[in-house]
């Protein structure tokens, strides 16, 4: 009696999109970056970072997501913002959990300073470097401008001349607590030590940032997002 033996082999994932980062992503890969973040950031993937992500197979899990938008003419004394905005925040966790916080400017902001973007947390520890990027029809750049302290990081960034900005911030923290992520916006001309002038607190502007007295009558006091981890 003979046995015929018949190979088998296991395709991988056929590659759906390459970027300019030489960073390729299957279909799945390719849909969980835009619904983690947005439709478009695929090409601001670097290697490290789909390292990161590949790492723990985040990709297999579940996204959840918050999102606020703030409508147009929010007045604070005599200033006015006649721009609308988004504000969302999504996690997906596997040992530990994957966050990410996007804002998007409807429209071309009056004033372009220092504004601020960050997180307070709350029962929960930051486990690696944020990954933050803005990006608009003018130009595209990671941010590295930071302050970051055990309960909270912020990150602190000029504005560009364009009616299309996208930001977002990236990062992983432990699971078992809050997040209470917030983006300020300068009603002035704002310098970078008083876009730094906070510390993290829960009582601070959108749960994060408890400005100085000087710097608080700079900043917006828009509300924030949070997701539990």
């Amino acid at each position: 009696m003979s046995i015929l033996i018949i190979p088998t082999f296991v395709l991988a994932e056929e590659k759906y999109y390459t970027n300019e980062n030489g960073v390729s992503l299957t279909k799945k890969e390719y849909d969980f970056i835009s619904e983690m973040y947005y439709e478009g950031f695929q090409k601001y993937v670097t290697k490290e970072l789909y390292d990161d992500l590949k790492s723990d197979d985040i990709f297999s899990h579940p996204v959840e997501k918050k999102v606020v938008e703030f409508k147009p003419n929010l007045t604070r004394g005599d200033f006015i913002e006649d721009s609308g905005r988004i504000l969302s925040i999504a996690k997906s966790c596997s040992s530990n959990c994957l966050i990410n916080v996007y804002y998007e400017w409807k429209g071309l902001p009056t004033v372009r300073s220092y504004d601020v973007m960050g997180a307070y947390f709350e029962n929960t520890t930051l486990k690696n470097s944020p990954f933050t990027v803005i990006e608009s029809s003018v130009e595209s750049s990671l941010i590295d401008e930071y302050k970051k302290e055990s309960n909270g990081l912020g990150c602190s960034f000029k504005l560009h001349d364009a009616s299309d900005m996208k930001l977002t911030q990236t990062y992983r923290v432990a699971m078992g607590g809050h997040v209470y992520a917030s983006y300020q916006h300068a009603m002035k001309t704002a310098w970078l030590v008083d876009s730094q002038d906070y510390t993290f607190s829960y009582y601070g502007y959108g749960r994060v940032f408890k400005f100085s007295e000087k710097s608080a009558e700079i900043y917006d006091a828009m509300n924030g997002v949070d997701i539990e981890v």
